[in-house]
């Protein structure tokens, strides 16, 4: 009630102005209420467990417990932008008494700071200031002040919680900033669990925020920028991190170094990554001198951790990677060769079994962290530098249409990578000019489609990743290679036959995937000049299939997709003339009713304005609109159905009139946001 009350006087505030006014004392105590009871946020990782301890807790995939969070958040953003004054307030009185330790502890220390971390961003500029600056030097003497290592940690908690949420602050409070990273640092030399793990994660988060700020003067340090004290105490400050600890952290420093000037990237990262160079550089000797050693599980994980740390900096770090590539590249080719033959050597004679056994796990690991980091190199650099696009058509492509393309197709099903298809998707966004050849869409295609389809079709939930991930690549190929991908399509039938198979899972994101390169096939071929052609074979087809699945209530989620390629063929079929076989209004018309003729709770006349309505339809929205209330009335959909809708559409408007309800995403520069509302 109170969520739904609150919303009501947020969005309607002239209707409800009364009943805000009336109600001021009421609303003060739900939003005390609010702060006492607020659930804690998915990043906080300790918690306090029956008997006053605190220890490591993750919420994983505890949905009640996401969603219960995410309800209360937004009742007290509501109540927040009623009266901001009258919230602050209260949480002055309550960081009072946190700060003279009248009631301190774990439980109403937590709620009272996941409450100002769950408002970032919706008070003006100068409350949240001085809001954020009187909690974390409360927390940061708090700290100061434990003497027991449960409760540093639990403070050092909050502390990263809330800095990690206000990017905005620490955007134009640079020495503030960069003492709370110091203080990150600190952290990441704690032994008490999880904390260490909050430290590289919020590190992460304020470098996605405001990685500009890392390149301004560092004043304690006779003013070198702050990236130059922490590459010069990088290893002092990863010392006692793990391995995913110390890639988390890279990814952090490859995020500052992309936003950095571009004559000083390439030195920066040098310094970063050299260690993780001349690692890869042993390991190759080793794979050289001594083989049986390279198959070791030990040599693995330390290849493995290695090529990690390349992965989470080719991830963030943009074009300037190419020059870490060009010098490990020969490595990495190496590896591949390396293990895909040990692999299989080992399925030749063992069977497909050994898959699973741990020694061959850990090889294909290494293959997947090779592919992962040209996937991101692909991805970040290739459509955006002429230097790494030349590198990537020179060196990568002849190895991943080879190499990686036939050891795709000859492995067995549980040793085929996924991401070989994401990799693959990559290059033909990067470089579409490269690949639009028939025959190498039909060499792509050859290596990985049939095999892949062979995994997935028997059931529809075996292999997800190679299902959604082919679907990926079949839209890459439709929408940067179209010409040659048509062409291979008009003879290879089972193509079409496998979008239209994949619309029918029910999952939402391979759903979503199948309509999209669905739609923008059926686009495309209606504005290219096999359009007559293509659709006197396949329309009645996709038709069918595309109104089965509407009407089978399993995909109510997907409707606007639907609705989507309907139209788009309506379109094309109201471009013919009438008497026009196959694609005519009169053709399809006739089809339509034959096909309804056989649904025993559709009587004639609903049909036939259905079907008028349809082949007059040229607005997605309004056509969606005519779907949904042609389902109700002919009762495939129920009220579950109807009442999923309606709350999709409210929540959608709901965000769109309180921005403040979609949290801050990790990409977020704050930078830009500021210079915007400048």
């Amino acid at each position: 009630y109170w969520w739904w009350l609150g919303e009501q006087c947020v969005r309607r505030s002239q209707q409800y102005s009364k009943v805000a006014g009336i109600l001021s004392e009421t609303f003060k105590n739900v939003r005390f209420v609010l702060i006492r009871k607020m659930p804690k946020p998915e990043e906080v990782i300790l918690v306090e467990d029956e008997n006053g301890e605190v220890q490591r807790e993750s919420m994983g995939d505890d949905v009640e417990a996401l969603q219960l969070y995410a309800k209360v958040r937004e009742a007290f953003i509501f109540y927040v932008k009623l009266d901001s004054r009258d919230t602050v307030q209260i949480l002055y009185t309550l960081v009072d008494k946190q700060e003279d330790r009248s009631e301190f502890g774990y439980k109403s220390l937590g709620t009272l700071c996941w409450s100002i971390g769950s408002i970032a961003g919706v008070l003006d500029v100068a409350m949240e200031r001085t809001l954020f600056t009187r909690i974390v030097r409360t927390l940061l003497q708090l700290c100061r002040d434990c003497k027991r290592t449960s409760e540093r940690a639990m403070v050092a908690s909050n502390i990263m919680y809330v800095a990690g949420q206000y990017g905005r602050f620490l955007q134009t409070h640079l020495t503030f900033s960069h003492t709370v990273c110091k203080k990150l640092f600190e952290f990441m030399k704690e032994s008490f669990d999880g904390v260490q793990d909050m430290a590289v994660d919020t590190f992460l988060k304020i470098a996605t925020a405001v990685p500009r700020n890392f390149f301004d003067m560092d004043a304690s340090q006779n003013g070198t920028p702050f990236i130059e004290y922490i590459l010069g105490n990088i290893d002092d400050i990863v010392g006692l991190l793990n391995f995913s600890q110390i890639n988390i952290f890279c990814e952090a420093l490859g995020r500052v170094i992309s936003a950095g000037p571009e004559n000083y990237q390439a030195d920066l990262l040098q310094r970063l990554m050299l260690r993780s160079n001349i690692k890869i550089q042993e390991s190759a000797e080793v794979a050289v001198n001594s083989p049986l050693l390279a198959y070791t599980s030990d040599h693995l994980k330390d290849l493995i951790s290695v090529l990690k740390s390349h992965v989470a900096v080719a991830k963030t770090v943009g074009p300037v990677y190419l020059d870490q590539l060009s010098k490990i590249f020969p490595n990495l080719e190496g590896y591949y060769r390396f293990y895909v033959s040990a692999i299989n050597n080992e399925v030749n004679q063992n069977g497909p079994s050994v898959i699973n056994h741990q020694h061959v796990r850990l090889m294909r690991a290494v293959k997947k962290e090779v592919l992962t980091i040209f996937e991101f190199f692909i991805i970040n650099s290739g459509a955006s530098n002429s230097q790494s696009a030349d590198f990537i058509a020179d060196k990568c492509l002849p190895s991943i249409l080879n190499l990686v393309l036939e050891d795709y197709k000859g492995s067995v099903p549980a040793a085929k990578e996924p991401i070989v298809l994401t990799l693959v998707s990559a290059c033909v966004n990067a470089l579409p000019n490269h690949l639009n050849k028939t025959a190498v869409i039909q060499l792509i295609l050859d290596n990985t489609f049939d095999c892949t389809v062979e995994m997935i079709a028997p059931t529809m939930y075996e292999f997800p990743d190679h299902r959604k991930n082919l679907l990926t690549l079949l839209k890459a190929l439709c929408h940067n290679c179209f010409e040659a991908f048509l062409e291979c399509a008009n003879n290879k039938s089972d193509l079409i036959d496998g979008m239209l198979w994949a619309i029918k899972h029910t999952d939402h994101a391979l759903m979503v995937v199948a309509l999209e390169t669905l739609q923008e096939f059926v686009v495309r071929v209606s504005q290219s000049g096999m359009a007559l052609q293509f659709f006197t074979a396949y329309l009645h087809n996709i038709l069918t299939e595309v109104l089965l699945v509407i009407l089978d209530k399993l995909h109510v989620s997907a409707l606007p997709y639907h609705c989507a390629i309907l139209v788009d063929i309506f379109k094309l079929v109201g471009q013919q003339a009438w008497d026009a076989p196959v694609i005519g209004g009169g053709a399809v018309q006739n089809l339509l009713k034959e096909c309804f003729s056989h649904l025993e709770f559709l009587n004639t006349a609903q049909a036939e304005t259905f079907i008028q309505a349809s082949l007059q339809a040229t607005s997605v929205d309004q056509y969606t609109i005519q779907m949904q209330d042609f389902l109700i009335e002919v009762d495939v959909w129920g009220a579950a159905q109807e009442n999923d809708e309606a709350d999709r559409l409210a929540r959608l408007e709901r965000e769109r009139a309180i921005p403040e309800l979609v949290r801050n995403q990790q990409g977020t520069r704050y930078g830009d946001m500021a210079n915007q509302q400048q």
